[in-house]
Order: structure tokens, then C-alpha cells, then sequence
């Protein structure tokens, strides 16, 4: 059985996209990043970067990372558990 997002919210489950995004989201800024020695990824990932380019970089203060996995809404199969990709902003 599938739920539509609208007779989820109607029900008080879920929430509007960015609505708690500015209360939880990790701005990366010279303030907790530190650039280092660029380490290579595997081509597969190079290539997803626009024209391969990417830094790397550290963290310098703790942050907290957000990962949605599982079915997509339409139920096909999505992001892996122990996926590498993750984002500071609440998904």
C-alpha cells in the first residue's frame, strides 16, 4: 500500500520540503572546513563531478550528516543503507 504525500500530511505525518532545513542545516564554510591533499576517487565518482573537478576537504568541528534511503515514493528501489553520499541539510 502506497500513501500519497498529501493524505500523509493531512494525517500530521511528513513535512514541506526546506521547511526545516534552516534549523538544521550545516553551513561548510572556512569556518569548519579545511582544504587538504586531494585524494583520488574512483572514476565512476570523478566523472559524476562537473568537468571531474572536486577538493577535498576536512571537517574542523563536528557536524551532523542527514542520509534518506530505502523506496522512493513511487516504490522503486532507492539509496543503499551503507551508501557514501550524504548531505548536511535535513532531508
Amino acid at each position: 500500500m502506497y500513501w500519497a504525500f498529501e493524505e500523509l500530511r493531512q494525517l500530521g505525518f511528513g513535512f514541506v520540503s526546506g521547511s526545516t532545513n534552516q534549523k538544521f542545516k550545516t553551513i561548510l564554510d572556512e569556518n569548519n572546513i579545511k582544504e587538504i591533499e586531494k585524494q583520488h576517487l574512483p572514476e565512476g565518482i570523478n566523472n559524476s563531478f562537473k568537468n571531474g573537478g572536486y577538493n577535498t576537504y576536512i571537517t574542523t568541528n563536528e557536524i551532523v550528516l542527514y542520509r534518506v534511503y530505502g523506496l522512493t515514493p513511487s516504490g522503486q528501489a532507492g539509496a543503499k543503507q551503507f551508501g557514501a553520499f550524504a548531505t548536511t541539510e535535513f532531508a
